[in-house]
């Protein structure tokens, strides 16, 4: 039997010690038109327990993971500004997301997972309204 790589408690112990000084909640969007048929976006936290309240940590994007050009469906190409990490494998987290931190809002615009499906990475980009 061999060991895993990563100790099942070492992300809940880095959280302890304030590796992931911030908590965040996965948000979805639902669709409506208004009377001039135009799209309305509504954006709520999951109704997944799981995507609530996950310790993280946010970080201006640098090195491999910074100003990464990503092209979306609808072929508009958006920037990534930054990067969150996650404490603990989210693998329901996809990019029609987006993650609320504090009050901040980041469209998800691609998610990255370790090879010991251990931790989750978000790369983003800051959402201004």
């Amino acid at each position: 039997m061999t060991s895993p790589l990563v100790h099942p408690d070492l992300l809940g112990a880095l959280a302890g010690v304030g590796f992931y000084p911030s908590s965040l909640d996965i948000q979805t969007v639902t669709e409506t038109r208004n009377v001039d048929g135009a799209v309305l976006h509504t954006w709520a936290d999951s109704a997944d327990p799981t995507l609530v309240g996950i310790d993280c940590a946010v970080n201006r994007a640098y090195g491999s993971r910074g100003a990464q050009e990503i092209q979306r469906g609808d072929m508009t190409v958006v920037t990534v500004t930054h990067v969150i990490g996650l404490a603990g494998y989210h693998p329901t987290i996809t990019n029609a997301m987006r993650a609320d931190v504090g009050g901040v809002y980041y469209d998800v615009l691609k998610v990255e997972h370790d090879a010991q499906s251990a931790s989750t990475w978000l790369l983003c980009e800051v959402v201004t309204t």
